[in-house]
């Protein structure tokens, strides 16, 4: 699973970029810069390592995000107005010229098509409007009002005038007006179409760079690996003591194949012979710091067998 799980992890990545080296006072300083996926965590390949004596550990990672491009797509949205007062144009001046629009992780201005915008009545009010009628009578011998009719199609007398012929008749113009009651919209519902192009973002890829700092690799008396800070000396540890009843030699007896133990045991664990002589210098194959007991009492010639 964890060779499946490096695997896309490195599928993810990009492209590498360059290594720089360097020295930061007495220590070796390594830059990697690679590019990885969005969603790559860089610590799953800025991992430690070891190089020409050094060991490397993490010490930052900076990264940068790449412009990754965008989608575009049309989009319209219609707007309603209510209770919009007056005339189309009134109405239309009420609607701004421009709507922001999200939807769908795109964005972008949407704006007025002056030609969708539909009005319907919303509510309707009373009102009076004067209806009226104009008429001339002619051959009047005087300018009296009385001479005309007070009534025509409906409608009474409101206002005559006087005009003077050559044959010293007069004729009269006549205005006959009456009253209207009506029902207009007093308000509208608007309903307009705004229209345009929409955009969406892409994420890009992340180029990161890591830095390593190397700290020098050593090796104990036990052969274990000992890294030192800068500026800090490696000491190897001293032999720990024998325990009592255990005999160093530096050349260990080494018994015919007849006559090896199959095992020893103690404290630590199980070991045969052949580890004993391979890791420890001890004459009888007694493990440092295994309790010397009657039963299993050695002498510098042979190992007393404990069965």
């Amino acid at each position: 699973m964890k060779k499946l799980l490096l695997c896309v992890i490195l599928l993810s990545l990009t492209a590498f970029g360059g290594v720089t080296a360097f020295a930061s006072g007495d220590a070796p300083v390594i830059q990697k810069t690679f590019t990885a996926s969005p969603g790559v965590m860089p610590e799953a390949v800025a991992a430690p390592f070891e190089q020409d004596g050094y060991s490397y550990a993490v010490t930052g990672i900076q990264s940068v995000e790449l412009d990754g491009g965008a989608l575009t797509r049309p989009a319209e949205k219609t707007a309603i107005l209510y209770d919009a007062i007056g005339g189309e144009a009134d109405i239309l001046r009420q609607f701004p010229t421009s709507l922001d629009h999200a939807e769908d992780g795109y964005s972008g201005q949407l704006y007025l098509d002056a030609s969708t915008v539909i009005l319907e009545a919303e509510s309707f009010e009373v009102y009076t409007q004067a209806d009226t009628v104009t008429r001339e009578v002619t051959g009047l011998p005087l300018k009296d009002p009385a001479l005309l009719e007070t009534e025509f199609d409906g409608r009474a007398l409101s206002f005559v005038s006087f005009t003077q012929e050559a044959d010293g008749l007069y004729t009269a113009t006549a205005t006959y007006e009456s009253a209207v009651t009506e029902f207009r919209p007093a308000s509208f519902t608007a309903t307009a179409t705004y229209t345009g192009e929409i955009a969406k973002t892409l994420p890009g890829d992340v180029q990161y760079t890591v830095t390593y700092e190397g700290t020098p690799i050593d090796q104990d008396s036990t052969g274990q690996k000992q890294v030192a800070t800068p500026g800090e000396e490696l000491t190897m540890p001293e032999p720990e003591s024998a325990s009592p009843g255990v005999i160093y030699d530096p050349e260990p007896y080494i018994p015919p194949d007849s006559e090896l133990i199959e095992d020893y045991g103690n404290d630590m664990g199980v070991y045969n012979t052949a580890d004993i002589n391979a890791s420890f210098l001890i004459t009888g194959f007694m493990p440092i710091g295994a309790p010397l007991t009657e039963d299993r009492a050695v002498t510098p010639d042979r190992p007393q067998n404990s069965s």
